[in-house]
């Protein structure tokens, strides 16, 4: 049972649909009239986003909160092909029980499922809300968890409506701060955040981090500290193994092949990294998401 909140912007939200999207190179997409409010987001490589005409250069870390009815075309690089992630949120959906978890791409009045769900003025959110999700690690993780937990199945209608209650909870959050984004967070120091995740699989080395934040090595040291709280090589660490999780759950490569494919050849330091930042072995990890699904 969902605990409702009437205090929360939406108390009937509901998740109904979560999915991560590859990208052939320079493959173009366009969906009309999505029927829901969507939060997308970039996990690797760039394209070029087009929402209700307005255009937004995407790539890792970027994120877009959409319109209920929104127009969307999506361009992948034809080098560096986006991997997208997006949840998929209907506003209110009174109604509880038999769940039809389907987004529609355009009005469907026809259908019965259709006209009980409805957008809400949400005046906490602007129509469309864009920043950098790697920045709100508290986003970033929900709405990660959200993706992994939307391929489980049976769904839990609960989590379905409790999970679309926190995920506008944070944004909301998030925008309340985002004014003070540009100020708080530097320039250069967003530049080198957009190479590291670009470059996650290769050795990150110091001086190309202090070239980007036209300083040295302790300018880079001193940014993450103040705005991270944390040092690079913690941060370039904590980044390679989100992405051996990826490689983990959407490959058959090995445990070691996937360390060599981060640039961390022994796999006992591998091992090591991966469960002290998840808490799990990979072979722990890629059994348990085996199980999951």
């Amino acid at each position: 049972m969902s605990i409702k909140n009437k205090n929360v912007p939406a108390p009937d939200a509901i998740i109904l649909h979560a999915n991560y999207a590859v990208f052939a190179p320079g493959k173009i997409l366009h969906i009309g009239q999505v029927q829901s409010r969507m939060l997308l987001w970039c996990k690797s490589g760039k394209g070029i986003i087009t929402l209700n005409g307005e255009t937004f250069p995407f790539s890792a870390g970027n994120f877009l909160f959409t319109p209920w009815n929104h127009i969307i075309r999506y361009a992948a690089d034809k080098k560096a092909p986006f991997l997208l992630a997006g949840i998929h949120i209907v506003p209110e959906l009174k109604e509880c029980g038999n769940i039809n978890y389907t987004i529609y791409h355009r009005e469907r009045n026809d259908l019965a499922e259709y006209r009980k769900r409805h957008d809400i003025d949400i005046p906490e959110l602007p129509s469309v809300f864009s920043g950098s999700l790697f920045l709100i690690p508290a986003l970033e993780a929900l709405a990660e968890y959200t993706v992994a937990w939307f391929e489980q199945y049976p769904r839990a209608e609960f989590m379905a409506r409790n999970l679309a209650a926190a995920l506008l909870y944070e944004l909301i959050r998030a925008q309340e701060k985002q004014s003070g984004f540009s100020e708080i967070i530097p320039h250069h120091l967003k530049t080198i955040l957009i190479f590291i995740e670009n470059n996650i699989e290769n050795n990150i080395e110091m001086p190309i981090l202090a070239k980007l934040a036209n300083g040295s090595r302790s300018t880079v040291f001193r940014l993450f500290r103040k705005h991270l709280d944390c040092t690079p090589g913690y941060w370039i660490l904590k980044r390679k193994m989100e992405r051996a999780r990826e490689l983990l759950k959407k490959t058959d490569l090995r445990v070691g092949e996937i360390g060599e494919k981060i640039s961390i050849n022994d796999p006992y330091y591998f091992s090591k990294l991966f469960k002290k930042f998840t808490g799990l072995s990979a072979r722990e990890y890629r059994n348990e998401r085996l199980f999951i699904k």
